[in-house]
């Protein structure tokens, strides 16, 4: 019993730094701000994830890809006069692996900044802001567990919509 009692908080801990946790809820930008933008462009900087993602490797040339596909529909966002660039930087991509799956279960997780900036003058609207996202939803610990995770493609789909989503909400709100 000394040994669960010791263990619980541990394991509890490991699966809430697991979790993509909650998305903004609002826009950071003032109404003024929000009605004078308009997104004309997104780079995509994925260098500080490395060659691969973590867990189950998928090269970042992948992530870089369907990150900016998903990316595009912040394009044309906004209807004001001052055109806008969207930064993404990502920090980490970690696709679960069977042997987390198997031990405590997770979800796949992307985390990185999101900034936005004057495409015209390069003055920073919004200073960097971290946003994370998870994909292929909760996998439950053991073997059914690691047998029904998705596909990393889907996943990394997956975060990558969240991401840019909770993107939208930090600019514009829900």
């Amino acid at each position: 019993m000394r040994v669960l009692r010791r263990w619980l908080p541990l394991s509890v801990g490991l699966l809430l730094t697991a979790c993509a946790g909650a998305g903004p809820e609002s826009s950071v930008l003032d109404p003024a701000s929000r009605n004078a933008i308009n997104i004309q462009a997104v780079t995509v900087d994925v260098s500080a994830i490395g060659a691969t993602t973590e867990g189950r490797e998928v090269p970042a040339t992948a992530v870089n890809r369907i990150l900016e596909d998903e990316a595009a529909k912040l394009v044309g966002r906004g209807t004001g006069s001052t055109p806008t660039r969207v930064a993404i930087r990502l920090e980490s991509v970690n696709l679960i692996s069977a042997a987390q799956s198997i031990m405590i279960g997770g979800e796949s997780i992307m985390k990185g900044t999101v900034s936005l900036v004057d495409a015209r003058t390069g003055r920073v609207i919004i200073t960097p802001r971290e946003i994370d996202a998870g994909g292929g939803g909760w996998v439950l610990g053991g073997f059914v567990g690691a047998a029904t995770r998705d596909d990393p493609a889907t996943e990394l789909r997956q975060m990558s919509e969240e991401f840019v989503d909770r993107t939208g909400v930090l600019i514009f709100g829900l």
